[in-house]
C-alpha cells in the first residue's frame, strides 16, 4: 500500500512540475544530422493544489467542506446533549474565547 500511495505522490509532483516528454520526434537528415523536437507536458496547478490541500487542510483545505463536516457533528453532539444546535454553537464559541483569552 505505502508504494502505490508514494508512485501517486510522485506522480501528482510531476505533473505539477511538467516538463515530462510527451512526444518526440527525429528527423535524420541526409548529411548525418539529426533534428529532433520534443513535446513537453506543462505544469498543472490542480496537482499543486490537490497536493497543498490534502497535505495542509488547515491551510488550503475548502472551508465549504470543512464547515458542513463541523456543522453535521456539532448538530450530532447537540442532540446527544439535548439542546439545540444554536445553544450547543454559541457555548462553543463561548469556550473557545475563553480559551485564547487564557
Amino acid at each position: 500500500m505505502m508504494m502505490v500511495q508514494a508512485e501517486s505522490l510522485m506522480r501528482v509532483k510531476a505533473a505539477a512540475r511538467g516538463g515530462e516528454v510527451v512526444q518526440r520526434t527525429t528527423v535524420n537528415k541526409r548529411d548525418g544530422t539529426q533534428i529532433v523536437t520534443e513535446v513537453y507536458t506543462r505544469p498543472e496547478w490542480t496537482a499543486s493544489a490537490w497536493y497543498l490541500e490534502r497535505k495542509f487542510p488547515d491551510l488550503f483545505a475548502r472551508r465549504d467542506r470543512v464547515d458542513a463536516t463541523v456543522r453535521k457533528e456539532a448538530e450530532r453532539v447537540a442532540k446527544e446533549l439535548g439542546v439545540s444546535i444554536e445553544e450547543f454553537l454559541i457555548e462553543a464559541q463561548r469556550a473557545h474565547e475563553a480559551r485564547a483569552k487564557s
